[in-house]
């Protein structure tokens, strides 16, 4: 099967329909937003996995687009309704370590590291023995990781299989965190959305290699290296060969909002540049620095509160798009700890000025 080569153009399709006509799906919607997951819905969900439909649901970090990881089918919408590349694997994520077990090779020491982090935004890459090729790129190994949202891991064990989910987004745009930029984006393409407890981090699940040695950072995300080294050692950031991904964001633009927006990285040349401005440019900026700009501004956050934020960015960016503004400035952050994530993020979704 060749899973490099997935095609986007005839998604849907039946035999009543024409080449790239897409069917409109009724997306049923679950709403845990006030009430905690009954067995009802639960079942719901399993069934919707176990007949191989897509689910969008929350996490801590982001939304994911769900599918059963161990199905060629499944995996293969994912891709089609994402319009994602066949080359860039999708990250499993599982409810236990018995679950770990059932899909990868994983050894006791590291099973052993992995209860200090999990669950948690952190994805270890192992040793596939049991996930679908097509959710892996056709690697032998696989990303995988244990949410801490309570939502979302109760759902994977009611359904009692591992669930393969990138970010509920369209290939390379803004990762969602919001219910509503769920249900404005995926209402009528996939079979079901999951309303919940939105994401406590906003922004996507740290990658790492933990058998090269030293251990590798392929992607950074919501832990920080200071927060994983007491477990794993000396943590290095990769800047090898993207061609070949073995996780996703080593290889396409990612995360960026359909109009421009433009990286000014110093603040004082920030607040100059939007002083000269047309009206129809937003600035996305720290709340401390929208109040001393005489205009109005999608805020962030305190500067002073990385956490705040990477909660709010992606929020900003689809903000960004669904207003009438045509583009927008947006200034850098210390590149610290999670401002390393931060910047990241920018960096991949700014074009060039």
């Amino acid at each position: 099967m060749d899973v490099t080569g997935l095609r986007i153009d005839n998604i849907g399709s039946s035999d009543k329909s024409q080449p790239g006509e897409r069917i409109k799906l009724k997306s049923k919607i679950i709403d845990w937003r006030t009430a905690p997951p009954d067995l009802a819905s639960l079942q719901e969900i399993k069934d919707i996995f176990r007949s191989g439909g897509n689910i969008v649901f929350p996490t801590e970090t982001v939304f994911g687009l769900g599918a059963n990881a161990l199905s060629d089918n499944a995996c293969s919408k994912v891709f089609l309704t994402k319009k994602r590349p066949g080359d860039n694997p999708l990250i499993v994520h599982v409810s236990s370590f018995e679950m770990v077990e059932r899909i990868a090779e994983l050894d006791q020491e590291l099973k052993e590291k992995l209860t200090m982090v999990w669950p948690g935004p952190l994805t270890v890459i192992l040793k596939n023995i049991g996930v679908s090729k097509i959710a892996t790129s056709g690697l032998d190994t696989v990303g995988i990781r244990m949410p801490l949202h309570r939502q979302a891991r109760k759902m994977i064990e009611f359904a009692g299989i591992p669930i393969a989910a990138p970010s509920a987004n369209m290939a390379s745009r803004p990762s969602i965190t919001r219910n509503s930029d769920a249900l404005r984006e995926f209402n009528g393409k996939v079979d079901a959305i999951i309303l919940g407890d939105e994401p406590e981090f906003g922004l996507e699940s740290t990658v790492i290699d933990p058998y090269s040695s030293p251990a590798k950072i392929l992607r950074s995300g919501s832990y920080t290296a200071q927060e994983l080294e007491p477990v794993f050692g000396k943590l290095e950031l990769y800047s090898g060969n993207q061609e070949h991904p073995t996780t996703p964001g080593m290889k396409y633009r990612h995360y960026s909002p359909v109009k421009p927006l433009y990286l000014v990285e110093n603040i004082l040349e920030f607040k100059k540049v939007v002083s000269r401005s047309e009206d129809n440019v937003v600035p996305i900026c720290s709340e401390e620095v929208g109040e001393s700009l005489d205009r109005y501004f999608i805020s962030l956050g305190s500067q002073y509160d990385l956490r705040s934020v990477a909660r709010n960015l992606f929020a900003a960016f689809n903000a960004f798009d669904q207003s009438n503004y045509d583009s927008a400035f947006i200034h850098g952050f210390q590149e610290e700890g999670l401002g390393i994530t931060i910047m990241n993020r920018i960096r991949k979704a700014s074009s060039e000025l």
